[in-house]
């Protein structure tokens, strides 16, 4: 049922889907078509760096070591 409301969706509309599982078997022809694009685990992960800096962002009394332990 997804896979036929993105493939009926009209031009210049952007969907995002987030699911912990692979698309099903449904979303391969909009793939298949550059309709859909994935985005794997590896694609998206943050580097140590990354995170860090994120919760420094959002929890500044935290320090470095404590953050990465």
């Amino acid at each position: 049922m997804l896979a036929a409301g993105l493939d009926a969706g009209p031009d210049g509309i952007h969907f995002v889907i987030i699911s912990r599982n692979e698309p099903p078997v449904a979303f391969a022809r909009l793939q298949a078509q550059d309709r859909i694009n994935l985005l794997h685990q590896n694609e998206i992960r943050f580097t140590l760096e990354e995170a860090t800096e994120l919760v420094q962002g959002r929890i500044p009394d935290l320090d470095t070591e404590q953050i990465q332990a």
